[in-house]
């Protein structure tokens, strides 16, 4: 399974070798997900607004955007489970709000959140989000368990 990690942004540092340990482990040991391709691209707040504009009709700063590509069901391959946009900038403005907060423990969860949309999870409806939330909230609890939450990168052991 290969993860491309594309990153378009300078607000947050982010290590590439830790988010792919990261989403390879939920999606393989956490979720049972098996696919050939996860594209995740970490981009500024300018970029995530113009996305959220032209696919949504909403030019407000957003967190992540997902984008299915493969269905599930489909047997065909390659298989590409879909592409997520990451917004580091929203994780640091709503950390600045909520002063207990890490912004790296919260772009952990937009990774998380995104790759959940990406398996029809939705957070729409009540009760979806209530199951979206719970799903969440267990997969984020055995990262931290398992110690796979991103943190700060350590120069020459996180090499981008």
């Amino acid at each position: 399974m290969q993860i491309i990690i594309d990153q378009r942004q300078s607000d947050l540092p982010l290590s590439s070798k830790q988010i792919e340990v990261m989403s390879l482990h939920v999606l393989k040991n956490l979720l049972d997900i098996s696919c050939d391709q996860l594209i995740l691209n970490f981009v500024s707040a300018e970029e995530i607004k113009q996305l959220h504009l032209d696919y949504f009709d909403d030019d407000s700063l957003t967190d992540c955007i997902s984008f299915p590509i493969d269905d599930q069901d489909d047997q065909s391959y390659p298989m590409i489970l879909g592409e997520l946009f990451i917004c580091p900038q929203a994780a640091l403005e709503y950390c600045d709000s909520e002063k207990h907060l890490d912004p790296y423990d919260e772009i952990s969860l937009y990774v998380v959140h995104g790759i959940l949309h990406l398996l029809d999870y939705d957070d729409i409806d009540p009760k979806d989000r209530e199951m979206m939330r719970a799903k969440e909230k267990e997969i984020i609890d055995e990262l931290a368990r398992s110690n796979l939450l991103l943190s700060t990168p350590q120069k020459n052991l996180d090499a981008n």
